[in-house]
């Protein structure tokens, strides 16, 4: 018998060199910092969704022993309320941020404190949180170790260096911080950032923040850049109670128009109500004459923010009361946009819904009368509501707001359901207001 023939083969094998945690962190700064200076101008919408829990055990203690039974799970939180918000967010250059309504024709000066009516919000995942961390020279880096294929290490801004400011009445503070980031070994790309506050002052109401960001490289225009992915920030309250944003980041695209950015002039206070004003030729509306609303636009709770659009029709013809003249026809188109929107859960149950409309210009070339008012009845779309309909489906006016929302009329639907659509075809009452 012939021994069986045993092959024998090796092929060359070069083990590559184990990444340095140094090298990594390194090539990771200079390619933030390179980035940070190339980003393009672009735009994102951001939707805001925010949940407010509160402790079942409220009583007095530290901050300290706040977060401590948080982190050992000594806590009982029930969900209290949820509600939405929806932005603009263009990144300039350096990774500037600016907030607008969606769609809005021009980004102005309004704050965004304003804009959310109230309630935890923070900016930064686009472009400042970065630079304050991986180009600030006192910025104290540690390497943690391996973490699911990635490097993980931990970094302090002391308070010297620290541009993080946060709302301390009506004046901001700025506050140390610190954290945590991931980096991928081989492209030392950021994959996620964690950071965290100091103790936040007794006037702001919280003990700490802590915001998680996910990120990913995206194409804009002719090229990839990082962008958030994801952002959750999370705030811990001095009663216990807790708050928690959760923000995704949605149709990012570069953009070559000139946005038009105000500074010149104080940003408009709105005020609540439905605010018609005239044309510079025009007639102005009295205050006080009631008017009717039919809701163009279905607002479904399960997908609505507040920022987004709706439009309304005049539903029946506004008539001077001294006069008799025609003011507005019926069927004329007002447009506006929903500027809070909160589920109320614990308790006494509902939705509060608030709505803004745009000043409406009132052009009366031909001024026309007619000879009895009443005979101006209400003129409505073929949706069967008949004028005893106002009263009993209008919902009711109210100032309620628990963000103590500025500059909206307020609309309550109680309900124990988990969502509520205010169908189109929906009437309400509003009253106009004295111009400013």
């Amino acid at each position: 018998m012939r021994p069986a023939l045993l092959l024998l083969t090796a092929s060359a094998c070069f083990a590559q060199p184990a990444p340095n945690p140094d090298d990594v962190l390194s090539r990771a700064r200079i390619r933030l910092a390179e980035a940070a200076a190339a980003v393009p101008k672009y735009t994102c919408t951001e939707t805001v969704d925010r949940s407010y829990f509160r402790e079942t055990r409220q009583a007095p203690q530290s901050c300290d022993n706040i977060i401590a039974n948080r982190r050992a799970g000594r806590v009982k939180l029930v969900l209290a309320a949820t509600d939405r918000l929806r932005f603009d967010v263009e990144v300039a250059d350096g990774g500037y941020e600016i907030y607008a309504w969606p769609g809005a024709s021009r980004i102005a000066n309004e704050k965004i404190e304003d804009m959310a009516g109230g309630g935890p919000l923070g900016t930064g995942p686009f472009g400042p949180f970065l630079v304050d961390i991986f180009s600030n020279s006192a910025v104290q880096f540690q390497y943690l170790g391996e973490k699911s294929g990635l490097f993980e290490y931990r970094y302090r801004v002391p308070l010297k260096a620290s541009h993080y400011h946060v709302q301390s009445g009506l004046t901001w503070r700025f506050t140390p911080y610190d954290g945590a980031f991931l980096l991928d070994p081989a492209s030392a790309e950021l994959k996620q950032l964690n950071v965290r506050t100091a103790e936040l002052p007794s006037i702001t109401g919280s003990c700490e923040a802590t915001t998680l960001m996910d990120f990913e490289s995206l194409r804009i225009g002719a090229g990839k850049y990082l962008i958030p992915r994801q952002t959750h920030l999370q705030v811990v309250g001095r009663d216990a109670n807790f708050t928690e944003n959760a923000v995704s980041y949605t149709n990012c695209h570069e953009f070559h128009a000139e946005s038009e950015v105000r500074f010149d002039e104080p940003a408009p206070q709105p005020r609540s109500g439905l605010t018609l004003s005239s044309s510079p030729h025009g007639p102005t509306l009295p205050p006080g004459l009631p008017i009717i609303l039919l809701l163009d636009t279905e607002i479904d709770t399960d997908r609505a923010a507040a920022g987004d659009p709706v439009t309304a029709e005049i539903a029946k013809t506004i008539i001077d009361p001294k006069t008799h003249q025609v003011l507005i026809e019926a069927g004329t188109v007002v447009r506006g946009r929903i500027t809070h929107l909160e589920h109320k859960i614990e308790g006494e149950q509902y939705f509060l819904i608030g709505l803004s409309f745009d000043p409406l210009p009132i052009v009366l070339d031909e001024p026309r009368q007619i000879a009895d008012p009443r005979a101006a009845g209400i003129q409505l779309k073929k949706d069967g509501y008949q004028q005893g309909d106002i009263e009993r489906r209008s919902a009711a006016i109210s100032t309620e707001s628990r963000s103590s929302l500025r500059g909206a009329g307020l609309l309550i639907f109680a309900t124990h359901e988990s969502k509520y659509i205010v169908p189109r075809g929906y009437l309400s009452n509003w009253i106009t207001l004295p111009n400013k």
